[in-house]
């Protein structure tokens, strides 16, 4: 399925083969898509990032045990949807434009960088233009990845996908967000919505 979290798996695994399994980063945490969620506690509402993998939900929390971390979140999305009726398959190409933020946690002690130099890495390490054989078995046509935006303000960063969790970043920390655009192209037809 043209799912957001299969596009961010492709990503992933790219990053992963151009820069995460460097020895530098190779005892880090990669992880999928996230959502924001929150917990009533004593303490007030906490607002933090989770994952969610086969029915299950797993915290996403800065943790300083792992010398590196990432995740992406999405934001929000257009779509487009073929205007002309060709051929008798009006309406079939559904192009999506989603709007995503890759945090990454980093103890730069561990790795020896700076912020600056992770997010150039990061970035550098990003897929553009994903071929067609990484895409099989996503039902995605095409997939294109541009780089928007950064923040390298961890303090600016923490508050925005946490909230009143503990600040556990030290001098030595940083969390900085890489804003990007996934568009996907699919074709409504290559699609089955239910097992009937």
């Amino acid at each position: 399925m043209p799912f957001v979290k299969n596009s961010v798996k492709v990503i992933n695994d790219q990053l992963t083969e151009n820069l995460l399994r460097s020895k530098t980063f190779s005892e880090g945490k990669v992880y999928g898509l996230v959502e924001l969620t929150q917990q009533n506690t004593e303490s007030g509402v906490q607002r933090y990032p989770v994952e969610l993998v086969d029915g299950y939900v797993k915290d996403v929390t800065v943790n300083d045990t792992y010398p590196f971390q990432l995740y992406h979140r999405q934001l929000g999305a257009n779509y487009e949807f073929e205007a002309e009726n060709q051929y008798g398959d009006a309406n079939n190409y559904i192009q999506k434009s989603v709007n995503m933020v890759m945090v990454a946690y980093a103890k730069l002690t561990k790795l020896g960088l700076t912020s600056d130099e992770l997010e150039t890495m990061l970035i550098l390490a990003s897929p553009t233009e994903v071929s067609k054989t990484l895409l099989a078995g996503t039902n995605v046509d095409s997939l294109v990845v541009s780089v928007t935006g950064s923040e390298l303000d961890s303090f600016t960063n923490y508050g925005e996908e946490y909230q009143n969790v503990e600040f556990p970043l030290g001098q030595e920390d940083a969390l900085i967000k890489i804003s990007y655009t996934m568009v996907m192209q699919y074709r409504r037809d290559c699609i089955d919505l239910c097992d009937c």
